[in-house]
């Protein structure tokens, strides 16, 4: 994670899990606060897009499954599979 990622608070603490892959914590925060996810750090980069960054695949697949949008963009224009097919992001 960047440092424009590294602001403290609930919205980036679910990033970092997703990061991470830990899917017990991001299911705890989502049951607390669905909207934590789809939210993005100021570059716009999303939690499901930090766990395809760190190739946590189960992890991508679990925020897909409870509606993180696939189709969201950072202010660079990366969406969730660029950090996949790009190997500069991995």
């Amino acid at each position: 994670m960047d440092d424009d990622s590294t602001v403290a608070g609930p919205h980036n603490e679910f990033r970092a899990a997703a990061f991470e892959g830990d899917m017990k914590k991001l299911d705890s925060m989502l049951e607390r606060d669905p909207t934590l996810l789809n939210i993005g750090d100021k570059k716009g980069t999303t939690a499901l897009m930090f766990a395809c960054m760190n190739r946590k695949f189960d992890c991508a697949y679990y925020l897909l499954e409870r509606g993180a949008d696939i189709k969201m963009k950072t202010s660079y224009g990366h969406t969730a599979d660029s950090y996949i097919l790009n190997p500069v992001h991995r």
